[in-house]
């Protein structure tokens, strides 16, 4: 059984109790907080009771830190309250563990008590092994969970996963199956973002082979235009020297 209260966790075992009988309890108690660490300090004490207490039993710290051993021994049978409470110095931690049974026989407690299969495939994590570690918990409780909390960040790509990509030959860029890539777009391993596809190829598209035929012819026409403009403009130089010539004569 386990049990918090604000600063200790208890979990203790401790055989079914029946009159007249000493039961040896097993209490491990630990620290509680940001680490959770062993009690190795002060005294434990076992009370059952109903309308007043009729049984105690009283316990330190044991050789190994963390646990006490009390031994209580029941006085009368009947639903009775179970208390443990640790006391260390000036303060108490009191762990309330509800109504137990006290059985007036060993048959009655073995009846109401079947002993259980111990190989049911568990992994037992014990107290002194937890008490070696840093480790922390807290009790099972329902709570209201948010589903998504808004809030600002900067998105950063890990640089051992970026590439430069350099086209092998010259031709037209189409994008995939979805869309042509952009920045932030959703992508998925093995998803062909893009695809070139070269000037020679019988798939490059008419529209395309037309415009950089335009712009050739374009380009044709403006540099016969450019020499036509030199030869002429050499012409009226010469022209011009000619004339200056005879006029002298």
């Amino acid at each position: 059984m386990t049990s918090f209260e604000q600063a200790t966790e208890l979990f203790v075992e401790y055989p079914p109790l029946v009159l007249g009988e000493e039961a040896a309890f097993a209490a491990h108690l630990t620290w509680t907080g940001e680490r959770f660490s062993a009690v190795n300090e002060g005294t434990l004490v076992v009370t059952v009771d109903k309308d007043q207490e009729s049984a105690r039993a009283e316990a330190a710290v044991s050789s190994t830190p963390g646990i006490f051993r009390p031994v209580l021994k029941p006085i009368e049978a009947g639903r009775h309250r179970l208390r443990l409470t640790l006391t260390v110095g000036e303060r108490s931690h009191v762990h309330d563990l509800g109504d137990v049974e006290i059985y007036a026989s060993a048959a009655q407690a073995a009846k109401a008590h079947p002993k259980e299969d111990e190989e049911d495939g568990s992994i037992s994590f014990t107290k002194e092994q937890q008490w070696k570690l840093d480790f922390a918990h807290a009790p099972v409780i329902e709570r209201e969970l948010r589903e998504s909390v808004a809030a600002s960040a900067t998105l950063r790509p890990i640089a051992s996963r970026e590439a430069l990509v350099s086209s092998p030959a010259a031709g037209v860029l189409e994008g995939g199956a979805s869309a042509f890539p952009y920045l932030g777009m959703a992508v998925e391993r093995g998803q062909v973002l893009m695809t070139l596809v070269p000037r020679t190829r019988e798939r490059c598209r008419s529209a395309t082979l037309e415009a950089d035929l335009q712009g050739r012819a374009r380009a044709f026409r403006s540099h016969h235009a450019d020499r036509l403009m030199t030869a002429c403009a050499g012409r009226r130089r010469g022209h011009r020297a000619i004339a200056s010539g005879a006029s002298r004569t």
